[in-house]
C-alpha cells in the first residue's frame, strides 16, 4: 500500500477529470455524458460542477474540461477530449490530460508522493504533477443503454521539502530528526473500465461502473491498485442536475468486499449547473 498510495494523491485527480461533463440538462436515449464514456459536450455548451468535472463544448466532438475542486487544492488541471467516431450504434473518443501543483504542510504532516510517504513533524511543502491519456469506447446494447470501456496510462511525479523537527520518509531514504529532508520520483501505471449507463426518460440517468488504476513502482516490488466501483443516479432540470450515489475505493492487498477495505464505501452528492 505504500508504494501506491503515491500515486492516490494525482490519479484521483485526474481519474475524475478524466470524466466527461454533461452536455445539456436533457438526456438524450442512451447517452449519459457525466459518466466515463466517449460523449462530449455540444458546441459553447458549458457545464459547472461542484465537486465533479467542468467543462466547455470547443466543436460537437471536442471539449476542454477541468477539475475545479482540485483547483481549490492548489492542483490546476485540463483535459481534453475528442470524439473521432461518431456513430449510432458506437463511438470512440481519446482524452489527454495533465495537472500539477505545490502543496503546503505543516506539523503532523502524512503526504503520499511517488517518492516517498511522508510522516512527522516538520513545515514544508510537496508537489506533483500527473499527465493521462485514455481511449474510450462506447456501444449501445438498446434505445436506452450504453456499454462504455477505458483503456489507457498515467506518468505520476512529486517530491517533498521539509524544515523538520522530525521528519521520517519511506521509500527514498530521506528524513531524520531536525534540519532538513526532501525526497522525489516518479510512477508510471495503467488503467481501466467498464460503464453500463441508462437513461430513464429525459430527465433520469442511472450508471453502474467500475475502474481499476495500476501500477509497479519500483522493480523490487509487485504491481499493485486500486479498484473503484461506483453507483449514481442523476435527476436534471432545465439548468440543474442532482446527482446522488455512492462509491468505494477498494486498496491491495485486499481486492475483496468493501468492508475489508482501509478505504469504504461512501455516500456521493453532486450539484451541476448547464447552459447550452
Amino acid at each position: 500500500m505504500r508504494a501506491f498510495s503515491a500515486t492516490v494523491l494525482g490519479v484521483t485527480v485526474l481519474g475524475l477529470l478524466a470524466m466527461p461533463a454533461v452536455a445539456r440538462a436533457d438526456y438524450q436515449d442512451g447517452e449519459v455524458p457525466e459518466g466515463m464514456n466517449a460523449f462530449t459536450l455540444h458546441k459553447r455548451a458549458v457545464h459547472v460542477s461542484l465537486l465533479g468535472t467542468s467543462g466547455i463544448g470547443l466543436t460537437d466532438n471536442t471539449e476542454l474540461a477541468t477539475y475545479l475542486a482540485a483547483d481549490a487544492l492548489l492542483f490546476p488541471n485540463l483535459r481534453l477530449e475528442h470524439r473521432f467516431l461518431r456513430g449510432d450504434q458506437v463511438s470512440a473518443s481519446l482524452m489527454l490530460g495533465a495537472g500539477g501543483g505545490v502543496y503546503p504542510f505543516a506539523v503532523g504532516a502524512f503526504l503520499p508522493l511517488p517518492g516517498a510517504v511522508v510522516a512527522g513533524g516538520g513545515v514544508g511543502f510537496a508537489w506533483a504533477s500527473i499527465q493521462t491519456a485514455t481511449l474510450v469506447g462506447s456501444a449501445r446494447l438498446t434505445n436506452d443503454v450504453t456499454l462504455s470501456a477505458n483503456a489507457g496510462g498515467f506518468a505520476l511525479e512529486g517530491g517533498f521539502a521539509a524544515v523538520a523537527g522530525g521528519v521520517g520518509a519511506g521509500g527514498g531514504g530521506a528524513g531524520g530528526g531536525g534540519g532538513t529532508a526532501s525526497d522525489s520520483g516518479h510512477r508510471f501505471g495503467a488503467t481501466a473500465g467498464m460503464e453500463l449507463a441508462a437513461t430513464l426518460g429525459r430527465h433520469d440517468a442511472l450508471i453502474v461502473a467500475c475502474d481499476v488504476w495500476m501500477t509497479r513502482p519500483t522493480a523490487m516490488e509487485s504491481a499493485q491498485g486500486l479498484l473503484y466501483p461506483r453507483a449514481t443516479w442523476t435527476h436534471a432540470w432545465k439548468h440543474f442536475a442532482l446527482t446522488g450515489g455512492a462509491y468505494a475505493l477498494l486498496d491491495p492487498p485486499s481486492w475483496k468486499a468493501a468492508k475489508d477495505s482501509k478505504m469504504p464505501v461512501s455516500p456521493y452528492v453532486n450539484v451541476a449547473w448547464n447552459w447550452n
